[in-house]
């Protein structure tokens, strides 16, 4: 599964001892440009494709190959990125400098 990723230098996860130095090496993988993941990190999604079809073999009797659960990643990625653009930004009310006179003593 992992040397299918377009990834710019290739990626053995039998050279990590532990899951901190898998995380952090995960982190610094860059994607090369044609998968339209740019600046992103394709490894999270690779990893929650990988538990979703896991999940799919044990549960629900589907079987998906290496090169569908890594097809799966990246276009779930791509989808984020995607729905991230679309988020609109929160608008700012303009400033003005309003008295309100209020009844009554409020101190």
């Amino acid at each position: 599964m992992w040397n299918r990723a377009p990834f710019r230098e290739p990626f053995s996860p039998r050279a990590i001892t532990s899951v901190k130095e898998g995380i952090s090496k995960l982190k610094t993988i860059v994607c090369l440009p044609p998968i339209g993941v740019k600046g992103e990190s394709l490894a999270p999604w690779i990893l929650w494709s990988i538990w979703l079809s896991r999940n799919n073999k044990l549960f629900n009797a589907s079987n998906l190959s290496a090169y569908g659960t890594l097809n799966l990643a990246i276009i779930r990625a791509r989808e984020w990125i995607q729905a991230q653009d679309e988020i609109p930004k929160p608008c700012q009310l303009p400033k003005r400098d309003t008295i309100v006179n209020l009844p009554g003593n409020y101190i």
